[in-house]
């Protein structure tokens, strides 16, 4: 991160926005740097979707995920997950039985552990599944997710999602 920030300095930009940094440490080391804000985003997946529990997908989500359920009046479950072996164990703490949850994060590589959250949620009674990623790679396709997750809400600022799974909100 310091390499990039210093390459980002070093262009002496009047300001750099950044939409939902993945630590704030960016912000520290970008110079003339904003934070934009993802929940407007969220706000559209959670409206379109009609109340559905939030869900934080691990401890380094929690305090945005819990910020933006307070602003919509929103429940939240706060999940947590640790590797064994190269796989993630998902731990949930909250009912979520008959409910529709949306799962809020950062970013999605691959979206792996996404599909183990989602697949744990719906062991545990979950009615349905979304998922919202500010930042959407999604690197090895949709197929393994269609299986858990119901439907994808995220934003262009990786690349164009041209598929009726995944709803994208336009940023740039």
């Amino acid at each position: 991160m310091k390499v990039i920030a210093q390459f980002i300095n070093v262009m002496k930009f009047d300001k750099v926005s950044i939409l939902h940094p993945h630590s704030p440490i960016s912000l520290a080391l970008i110079d003339n740097s904003e934070k934009i804000s993802h929940f407007e985003f969220v706000e559209k997946a959670f409206n379109q979707i009609g109340n559905p529990v939030l869900v934080s997908p691990d401890a380094g989500a929690y305090k945005t995920t819990h910020e933006i359920a307070e602003k919509l009046h929103a429940d939240l479950i706060p999940s947590n997950k640790v590797r064994v072996d190269g796989a993630p164990v998902i731990s949930i703490q909250g009912d979520v039985k008959g409910k529709e949850c949306l799962i809020v994060d950062d970013l999605a590589d691959g979206g792996r552990t996404f599909k183990f959250l989602a697949e744990a949620l719906k062991t545990q009674g979950a009615s349905k599944v979304f998922l919202y990623v500010t930042h959407a790679q999604f690197n090895y396709g949709f197929d393994e997710l269609k299986e858990k997750i119901d439907h994808i809400y995220c934003t262009n600022s990786f690349k164009d999602i041209d598929s009726k799974y995944v709803t994208q909100f336009k940023v740039i």
